[in-house]
């Protein structure tokens, strides 16, 4: 489709995951490393992935 989005890497339950944290240039780079941060700090925190994943949906 060759849309451009922005996706952020993180660990969780000792695996690797991925999620997209919106379409570019919806979101700023800005917005998307506040939202990277927010995602892994919640994973840090050992949040399930439940919430993590209603962070992203409600932007």
């Amino acid at each position: 489709s060759g849309a451009k989005l922005w996706r952020a890497r993180y660990r969780f339950a000792n695996r690797e995951q991925l999620l997209a944290l919106g379409a570019y240039p919806g979101v700023s780079l800005e917005e998307a490393r506040l939202r990277r941060d927010e995602i892994r700090r919640q994973a840090a925190a050992v949040i399930d992935r439940l919430p993590i994943e209603a962070l992203t949906c409600q932007q």
